[in-house]
């Protein structure tokens, strides 16, 4: 089974891939064994692109006028 996912920026690929495999993986095993497949499940993870998050802006109070 093939995975493609898009990484968020300030992720690491290695561990968003191993995440999106060890969860699609742990979906899919209950699924084929309940159909009577023995064959095991190869997982293949591709991050398609890297995509730049909006810049958090700090959240302040307004001076007051005086």
């Amino acid at each position: 089974m093939g995975v493609r996912c898009v990484l968020a920026e300030g992720h690491r690929a290695i561990d968003v891939a191993r995440t999106v495999h060890d969860r699609t993986r742990a979906s899919l095993t209950p699924l084929v064994t309940t159909h009577g497949t023995a064959d095991t499940v190869t997982v293949t993870v591709t991050i398609s692109r890297i995509t730049r998050t909006k810049a958090k802006v700090a959240w302040r109070p307004l001076k007051s006028k005086k």
